[in-house]
């Protein structure tokens, strides 16, 4: 308990960083916390750090799968091949002029987007 006592604020902030960040990953640690305190709890983060890095990286390979399969879905729809993308735009920015509403403009939009690849 010494020990953390005479920790500089800075070094008691990143720990405490830290300690939030990973009972965030690892939320069967918020009752140590409460119980045996931060010495406890950044002992078991520490014996823990492996199950919360796969998940950590779990969620980062996942994360970038739809990343890419957005990607490949914008590539791949109708907005996106450029004669659809010229047509679209300048009706979408005619009615912008006309009415002055980027709900309405926007709705003539709307069909292309949910008619993926089926328009070409």
């Amino acid at each position: 308990m010494n020990a953390w006592k005479n920790l500089h604020w800075t070094q008691k902030a990143i720990v405490g960083v830290f300690v939030l960040l990973m009972v965030v990953t690892m939320p069967e640690l918020m009752p140590l916390l409460d119980i045996g305190g931060i010495e406890l709890i950044f002992g078991f983060i520490v014996l823990n750090i492996n199950t919360a890095k796969y998940w950590l990286h779990d969620k980062y390979r996942r994360a970038r799968h739809l990343a890419k399969s957005l990607l490949v879905a914008f590539v791949s729809s109708a907005l996106a091949k450029p004669r659809n993308f010229v047509f679209h735009g300048g009706v979408c920015c005619a009615v912008l002029f006309v009415t002055g509403s980027i709900l309405i403009s926007s709705a003539f939009l709307l069909p292309v987007m949910i008619a993926n690849g089926y328009l070409v």
